[in-house]
């Protein structure tokens, strides 16, 4: 494509030497002469005989004009005697004309050019031999020899179109120095290492894609350059319809000039064309400043190549039998029977509850050189014992510097003594409003949820971390610009993305998120009932390995934790928690938290007992599940096959009364008026029990035959 803003031009100078001199300004040497008859003409760049270097010069019609360029490196550049808003209407038309006949000139030019080219490679390419592994240049990749060919010391790589059939090549030299055909056409070409067809990578370079062919096994294509990765991505979608295709990128993050990172920007724009996923490689070590696949496998082996290549793709041959040979690993824990080491945790609570001090506090005992419950001989977070210390990482996007601050030191004097010492290299509290502002570990994009650039940024300093054991996102909605908790794809996705992060570290990950609001009608009683609280669609839940949830205590049973412990009542003081979630063992028994001073929560259930429910909280929980029976048509009875004891498995399960309590209670019940005992059809005795107002106490209860419904949570 011709530039069509022209290159400035000196006033009053003799028009070819004007053009000749615009020649010069670009930094190319300038032609001996220059002839304007609106003809193509080459002229040598680098050394003589090249040719690399095109001109068209007009001197007809009413105002000079010309275009000039470099066959090398693509150049182009326009020139006249006037700039375009100079120009008369006249003057603009005809200039347009000789820009349409620059543009033919150089197709016809291009077409012919190609086609020597192309004669010229095909010559080559069938009278070479086949190269071998042993080539200076592959030994120094560590590469195979994969359909390549050799011409004197150079390696030769041809360029195939969809067809293949071969339009130009590229040589290599021992020392890696390359050459491609003058005038070979590149764009949409390309050469391949077949394998398996069943996903398609693409590449830059060939040492690279070979890189890649060797780890994982499957077909690989090299485009050779960023600006052929698009036209050779839309090539091989068409050939590879059904295939998962993958574009590998290098990872320039040397090249800042003329764009920032040129293999990745590339390779993210083919990846989008054609709905792709790309790759960028990570480096632990960027002393000798590598950006390949191939430079990857050279430090850290081809393992790794193949890990990061892979991704979430799914090789079910790896999941043998043999995978599972030997003993089982142990169950690790971070916060015995509660975390889980190596997975991610949801901490769900309503806002102002504390969630923040408590994962921070947690935080702080990870990362002590010595746990917390060593120093004070207590148990450090949620009712049980850190197994496990190490690094900490919180990235908290709502408590800027100087909160944080403020609840290091409100946690230190809780306690009657500064950690900060021991845990200098071991704790990082991330406050991002003080750096930079939150960022998105998901985004939607055009074929779903995806990772964000922001989340490889973070990831990749968190896997260099050897002894990293516990990473804290806070909140979770603010981590992703998806909507997480009405879309249930984002939720499987987000929580994907932390466990395979959470699996690649070794780490416990826990994200802080919130609860729907509780209601007095209908108090949480139970583990799981509490799980029903946790905010948004199932798909956050179960795509975590345990679930934390701590809710309010109801006034009254607040008060009574507070008189039994000698503290003064406040709203929000007193909390329960439980497991509400855990894939496997764990303590899902609801446990008591205090307030403290420092706005921490504590356990306190040892000192508190058990909150037994008062007589009036008994009689709601019984009215309820008969209520709910007799709607069902399966009411109760007092006594009987029906009866409220013979049944007590579909009771609420916090009502444990023994054979001879329950039916007095339903006595005490039906006294008060809270309950009736009804006739049904077919009866003469009214011994059905329901509320006043339900269908059996004014005559409408049908019966329902089948399996009995299950326990009320």
């Amino acid at each position: 494509m011709l530039d069509f803003n022209p290159v400035q031009r000196p006033a009053n100078i003799d028009p070819a030497s004007s053009f000749a001199e615009a020649i010069q300004n670009a930094g190319l040497p300038a032609p001996g002469d220059i002839i304007g008859d609106g003809k193509l003409r080459r002229f040598d760049i680098k050394r003589r005989g090249d040719g690399a270097g095109w001109y068209v010069f007009f001197l007809d019609g009413d105002i000079p004009a010309g275009a000039f360029g470099n066959w090398q490196s693509g150049e182009k550049f326009t020139w006249s005697t006037k700039s375009r808003s100079e120009m008369s209407d006249h003057e603009r038309e005809e200039f347009n004309r000789h820009v349409e006949q620059i543009k033919e000139a150089r197709a016809a030019e291009q077409q012919r050019l190609n086609e020597r080219a192309r004669e010229h490679a095909v010559k080559v390419w069938t009278g070479t031999e086949p190269a071998t592994a042993d080539h200076p240049y592959l030994k120094a990749k560590g590469v195979g020899a994969y359909g390549l060919k050799t011409d004197g010391e150079s390696l030769v790589v041809p360029f195939f179109d969809i067809f293949g059939d071969v339009h130009s090549l590229q040589w290599i030299k021992p020392d890696g120095s390359k050459k491609f055909e003058y005038g070979g056409a590149i764009t949409g070409n390309f050469f391949i290492i077949r394998g398996d067809e069943s996903e398609v990578f693409i590449a830059e370079g060939y040492a690279t894609a070979a890189t890649i062919h060797e780890a994982t096994g499957a077909t690989v294509v090299v485009a050779f350059n960023t600006s052929n990765l698009s036209p050779v991505a839309e090539n091989i979608r068409s050939k590879y319809g059904r295939a998962r295709i993958t574009i590998a990128a290098d990872n320039d993050q040397f090249t800042t000039e003329p764009i920032a990172n040129p293999g990745v920007y590339y390779a993210k724009k083919a990846a989008e064309a054609i709905g792709a996923r790309f790759v960028v490689p990570e480096f632990g070590d960027i002393s000798t400043k590598p950006t390949d696949f191939n430079d990857l496998a050279r430090l850290d082996g081809v393992g790794a190549v193949k890990k990061q290549l892979k991704g979430n793709a799914l090789d079910i041959h790896d999941w043998a039998p043999r995978a599972y040979q030997g003993d089982a690993p142990e169950r690790v824990y971070l916060v015995e029977s509660t975390i889980p080491l190596a997975s991610v945790t949801i901490l769900a609570a309503m806002g102002d509850a504390g969630k923040g001090l408590l994962t921070l506090d947690l935080a702080l005992s990870v990362a002590a050189e010595k746990a917390k419950f060593e120093l004070l001989n207590q148990a450090t977070a949620f009712g049980h014992l850190v197994n496990t210390t190490g690094t900490a990482v919180i990235f908290t996007a709502e408590d800027d510097k100087a909160e944080v601050h403020r609840r290091i030191e409100q946690i230190a004097g809780a306690y009657g003594f500064d950690r900060r010492e021991s845990i200098e290299r071991r704790l990082m509290v991330v406050p991002l409003p003080n750096a930079g502002g939150p960022f998105s570990l998901v985004s939607p994009g055009k074929y779903g949820p995806e990772a964000t650039d922001a989340f490889r940024a973070v990831r990749q300093p968190l896997l260099k971390i050897d002894d990293l054991r516990l990473v804290v996102f806070d909140p979770l909605a603010s981590f992703c610009a998806a909507d997480i908790n009405a879309d249930p794809a984002v939720g499987a996705f987000t929580t994907g993305l932390l466990s395979n992060l959470s699996t690649e570290t070794g780490a416990s990950i826990i994200v802080a998120h919130h609860t729907n609001k509780t209601s007095s009608e209908k108090p949480i009683r139970t583990a799981e009932m509490a799980r029903n609280l946790i905010r948004g669609t199932s798909a956050i839940v179960d795509g975590v390995r345990a679930a934390y949830v701590l809710w309010p205590a109801e006034p009254h049973k607040a008060r009574r934790a507070c008189k039994t412990i000698n503290a003064d009542y406040a709203p929000n003081k007193v909390f329960f928690g439980a497991l509400v979630k855990a894939n496997g063992p764990g303590d899902r028994t609801v446990k008591t938290y205090v307030r403290q001073d420092s706005g921490l929560l504590i356990n306190m259930t040892d000192a508190i007992g058990a909150i037994e429910p008062t007589r009036e909280e008994i009689y709601q929980i019984l009215r309820d599940d008969i209520a709910a029976a007799a709607a069902d048509g399966r009411p109760f009875t007092k006594t009987g096959a029906a009866g409220l004891f013979e049944r007590r498995d579909e009771l609420f399960e916090g009502i444990r009364f023994s054979k001879h309590r329950l039916p007095e209670l339903a006595d005490e019940m039906v006294e008060a008026g809270i309950i009736v005992r009804a006739i049904a059809s077919g009866s003469k005795v009214p011994q059905w029990l329901d509320i006043p107002g339900g269908p059996f106490d004014n005559g409408t209860g049908c019966f329902e035959l089948g399996g009995r419904r299950n326990r009320r949570e």
